[in-house]
């Protein structure tokens, strides 16, 4: 029987249980306002996502059964995106609250003490950008992901009910 579990989807799949971890961890080092609302409002949204990611990760790159077939290469492809830009949104997410840091980034530009405005004017443009293509590329590659997902599904449920 053909297996999933090669080299590249095991770190896959544990890239997509431990990266919004970490991207949290980055955007803790400039914790602000953002992320009291984030805890009072989209948690929801964001946990419930979590977990279909977490399920994903098992079923299509933990397990040793195959899911994605034909269809692995894209699965990984939109699993590395949403990876990826989930940890490099929690460096680039504005925020910093009372402190004014700003972002991770922004923090380890330099964006505290005597130079915390200059750093802030000269990076903001920057950082914003970031925020935004990081923002777009992580729910694009996540949204994508599921999409594989549910095609990968589908078809196994076919090809079950085919050979009964």
């Amino acid at each position: 029987m053909h297996t999933s579990r090669t080299p590249l989807a095991i770190v896959t799949g544990l890239a997509l249980i431990l990266a919004p971890l970490i991207g949290w961890a980055f955007k803790l080092i400039s914790i602000g306002w953002f992320v009291v609302i984030v805890m009072f409002g989209p948690i929801v949204l964001l946990v419930a996502g979590y977990i279909v990611q977490i399920i994903i990760a098992s079923q299509g790159f933990l397990s040793r059964r195959p899911l994605f077939g034909a269809r692995q290469r894209l699965a990984t492809i939109a699993a590395w995106l949403t990876s990826v830009a989930v940890v490099l949104l929690g460096i680039v997410m504005p925020d910093g609250g009372d402190a004014y840091y700003g972002s991770t980034l922004q923090l380890w530009l330099g964006a505290y003490g005597p130079n915390g405005d200059a750093v802030h004017q000269a990076t903001t443009g920057l950082n914003d950008t970031l925020f935004v293509i990081c923002t777009l590329v992580w729910l694009g590659g996540f949204v994508w992901l599921v999409v594989e997902w549910v095609i990968a599904l589908v078809r196994r449920s076919r090809e079950r009910k085919a050979a009964a």
